[in-house]
């Protein structure tokens, strides 16, 4: 249960934040924000659940956070990041909210699609 939501269906947790889906498919993010994790669009820590928009079509149907980013898969199968890009993703992201050192500070789309035949949990692979 996560005070102020209802109907939550998941939830994951990083280092300092956490995210929420709710039964509608809608996602949810609070905590620290130094990086752009929360894809609120700025680095502002929020103490309570916000709602994240700009996360393509679809409902969001998983979520895994770690410790500077915040990863979500669409029922659309597509993967979106929010917060410190890997390494070898931020030259080939699309020119969207980035900060002077290269963070996503919205919802941003990786350049890989989740297929059928990656495992369950894992929104991101070799």
């Amino acid at each position: 249960e996560v005070e102020g939501l209802d109907l939550v269906v998941a939830v994951a947790a990083g280092w300092g934040h956490c995210a929420a889906i709710t039964g509608e498919g809608d996602l949810y993010t609070w905590g620290l924000n130094s990086h752009g994790q929360l894809g609120v669009g700025d680095t502002d820590a929020r103490y309570a659940p916000q709602c994240v928009r700009g996360v393509g079509g679809g409902e969001v149907k998983q979520v895994s956070c770690g410790q500077a980013m915040t990863i979500v898969r669409t029922s659309e199968e597509i993967p979106y990041i929010m917060g410190k890009l890997p390494a070898y993703a931020k030259d080939k992201q699309p020119p969207v909210a980035r900060d002077a050192y290269g963070l996503a500070l919205e919802p941003t789309e990786l350049p890989r699609r989740v297929g059928e035949d990656d495992p369950d949990g894992c929104a991101l692979g070799p």
